[in-house]
């Protein structure tokens, strides 16, 4: 069987190592597109974080990677119906961007604080076998 995307895909996975490059989350992993034309324009990424940065560009309104724009994200999460926890997941891939951003001065350390506190979705029902 012939591999998909002509083994592209396999190659960029296992470049690198199978791990989102942002927050080395090992599932489910998606491998994004940067802007360029060669295969360092390819990055895996974690799902949240992929559709994140496809949403980003028509979105953040010109206001940066703040508070905010994570708060209109996570609004965009529940107006699609995604379930609290993957919600939930979405948003603690991106405050791990928001600190690794920090840490290596992409963002100042006020904008990464403010963003890490941005809540998660309130999870509601009964656990089964509780």
């Amino acid at each position: 069987m012939r591999a998909r995307f002509g083994g592209g895909r396999e190659k960029v996975l296992a470049r690198d190592r199978y791990l989102c490059r942002v927050c080395q989350a090992s599932a489910p992993l998606v491998v994004h597109h940067r802007p360029a034309s060669d295969s360092s324009a390819l990055i895996t990424l974690c799902w949240p974080l992929s559709e994140f940065f496809d949403w980003y560009p028509s979105n953040a309104s010109g206001q940066g990677f703040t508070r905010a724009t994570l708060g209109r994200y996570r609004s965009h999460l529940s107006d699609r119906r995604l379930s609290a926890a993957s919600i939930n997941l979405a948003i603690y891939a991106l405050r791990k961007l928001a600190s690794e951003a920090a840490t290596n001065g992409g963002i100042a350390h006020e904008t990464a604080t403010t963003i890490l506190r941005v809540p998660g979705a309130r999870r509601s029902g009964v656990r089964p076998g509780y």
